[in-house]
């Protein structure tokens, strides 16, 4: 069936309006939902406008009001990937407890776990596959290190603020290769692993001698 739709796509990445009523933004929530949902279960690109429209329980003209195509759905779920990763390691270092060491591979492990979702790891491939995504991606990261040096640094390592910072950036981008690796092994083997890189990380945040530049 042919829809006539007053408000045609477009190759706008952005969120053609934000809604501004409860009922609207319920709406809107139900379109983020609707894609997550079929994100995780089928991936990317075999979903279309009319698959998420159905999804949602809405017509498409419906779904064309708040975004004009796709992308714009997928990087509205970005962004609230993004949000809700710098606020995840936030809360975790607020709470942390217990030795540096302990603290460290309790989080690495945890940070793991929740990325380790169908929905995430998609997600995570098309931030890195966009260039806008992928920079606003390397700005979280590098508050996230920020977050993370500050509390270790806590604890008056002497190791250097930009040491530290140095550090956390490549463990926060490691973070999800680590995340893709327990996705496609068994439970078993994944837990090992992924205590195996908390071992490793909690070592290179809390080596108390700088690493040397390679010559």
């Amino acid at each position: 069936m042919t829809v006539t739709d007053p408000l045609p796509a477009s190759d706008s990445p952005h969120v053609r309006r934000r809604p501004t009523q409860a009922r609207s933004q319920k709406r809107f929530d139900q379109v983020l939902d609707a894609a997550s949902a079929l994100v995780a279960a089928r991936g990317l690109e075999p979903i279309s406008m009319t698959d998420i429209a159905e999804e949602a329980g809405m017509a498409l003209t419906a779904l064309y009001r708040y975004f004009p195509n796709k992308r714009a759905i997928v990087r509205e779920l970005a962004i609230m990937t993004l949000e809700a990763d710098a606020r995840m390691n936030v809360d975790m270092a607020d709470g942390a407890t217990g030795p540096p060491a302990d603290r460290i591979k309790a989080g690495v492990i945890a940070y793991c776990r929740r990325l380790n979702d169908p929905l995430r790891l998609q997600i995570s491939a098309a931030i890195h596959a966009d260039p806008e995504l992928s920079a606003l991606d390397l700005d979280d990261s590098r508050r996230n290190a920020a977050v993370i040096a500050a509390a270790v640094d806590y604890d008056g390592l002497g190791i250097g603020r930009l040491e530290l910072e140095r550090r956390a950036l490549l463990l926060v981008e490691l973070f999800h290769g680590a995340a893709r690796l327990a996705s496609r092994i068994d439970e078993t083997e994944a837990d090992v692993a992924l205590k195996t890189f908390a071992e490793m990380a909690s070592w290179m945040m809390l080596r108390a001698e700088p690493f040397k530049e390679i010559p």
